[in-house]
């Protein structure tokens, strides 16, 4: 079975305690070169029973470098003589946050005694410079400094794969990947799993190199799964699926997807060959929650979740506004807040409180998530009744138009 839930636990620690800094910021050029001259000739030292847990930086270039498994074999065979498999750590990582792996660490400390295990700046928050938006495919790239830094460190070791610029394109993976279709581990593992095969029997029938095959990103995370397990057997499994010589290679720099673009183009034909073979069934290859859904907002890379508001438009009625408003005019505020318009108190009723917890629970039902613990009514007391109790005080913030708007979770682009 495919590795789904730790696929995905992976993703969520590299973009948690790596985000932007390791994206495409300034732990990217060394976690390339630690790569590159400690870990690689490490784990072929020890052999590939060993078990051995990468730090994060090093295991996110580890990652990318296998999702072109075709290119990693070969550079494999050519510097070590064999392909290097990550057996039991394909989706595992260490970071300065958790208690590291001793043996690793230890071999780590023995081979390499004036380099730490753990990159110095792993886990800050501070804020990486991006470089301008991709006008076609609208996504982020790299700036002059680190793109070159990390140019510099691949030539250093002979590497010419533009990991880094893989790296950018891999960096809003995990927010396609994070739509409420990608919930529920064993149905949607099941079903993605067998549209994967149906994928690779596409390419068997209609020839994989005659056609540039487009998969929805159920597929997608399917396909990634499969080949970041073992680059051997994915190699070997998929020659034999696809009937593609030498295994499926896997390309995600076409990611331009403007009109009659090759990623356009190859996406309208795959939708046709895929409705040939399953005619007007009720699975399409594009089905609703699984296809592209655009860029993440900036939000979505924002290190500190403190930075993020949720938004809940028409929440409050017009009168309630009304009232808050008042509210937030009362003498406290005015005396010693309101020239921020930060942090500041604000009364609502009991009914505002219960509406609030019953929408939070209702979100924290569909993802998993304990009840809020918002203020309850005292015991014995009908939940009904705390509507006529003393009105509820709560944080409020106002931003005034000389001050930055913060960041708001629902909306386009976090404004």
């Amino acid at each position: 079975p495919l590795r789904f839930d730790e696929h995905k636990a992976f993703l969520r620690v590299v973009h948690s305690r790596g985000g932007d800094a390791l994206y495409l910021g300034p732990l990217l050029p060394r976690a390339i070169k630690r790569y590159l001259k400690h870990w690689l000739p490490l784990v072929a030292s020890e052999g590939d029973g060993a078990r051995l847990i990468p730090p994060l930086d090093v295991a996110w270039v580890w990652h990318l470098h296998r999702l072109a498994p075709r290119r990693y074999a070969v550079y494999c065979n050519e510097r070590f003589g064999r392909v290097l498999e990550p057996a039991e750590a394909a989706f595992k990582a260490q970071s300065a946050a958790d208690e590291a792996d001793g043996e690793t660490r230890r071999l780590w400390e023995k081979h390499y005694a004036d380099e730490p295990f753990f990159q110095r700046g792993e886990g800050e928050s501070s804020p990486a410079e991006w470089g301008p938006r991709d006008p076609l495919s609208n996504q982020t790239t790299l700036c002059a400094e680190i793109k070159t830094a990390c140019a510099a460190a691949r030539s250093e070791h002979g590497f010419d794969y533009d990991v880094e610029t893989c790296s950018a394109r891999q960096r809003t993976f995990l927010w396609q990947v994070s739509q409420p279709a990608f919930s529920g581990s064993e149905g949607f593992a099941a079903a993605a799993g067998e549209r994967y095969l149906q994928f690779l029997g596409l390419m068997k029938k209609h020839g994989c190199e005659e056609h540039f095959f487009v998969p929805s990103y159920d597929i997608d995370f399917a396909w990634h799964t499969h080949m970041l397990s073992s680059t051997t057997c994915y190699l070997r499994e998929t020659e034999a699926l696809a009937d593609a010589p030498g295994g499926v290679d896997h390309d995600d720099s076409v990611n331009q997807r403007h009109e009659d673009s090759k990623l356009h183009l190859g996406w309208a034909e795959t939708k046709e060959l895929w409705a040939s073979e399953h005619g007007d069934a009720a699975d399409p290859i594009d089905r609703t929650g699984v296809t592209y859904r655009g860029e993440p907002p900036d939000w979505w890379f924002e290190a500190d979740g403190s930075d993020i508001y949720r938004v809940l438009d028409c929440f409050l009625s017009e009168e309630e506004v009304a009232n808050a408003l008042e509210k937030l005019s009362c003498e406290a505020n005015v005396r010693g807040r309101a020239h921020s318009g930060f942090d500041m108190g604000c009364q609502v009723s009991g009914d505002v409180m219960r509406r609030l917890r019953e929408q939070i629970d209702a979100e924290g039902a569909v993802e998993g998530r304990e009840p809020a613990e918002l203020a309850q009514p005292p015991a014995g007391q009908e939940p009904q009744q705390e509507e006529e109790q003393e009105l509820v005080e709560v944080p409020a913030r106002v931003c005034p138009a000389s001050k930055s708007v913060p960041q708001h979770k629902d909306k386009p682009d976090g404004k």
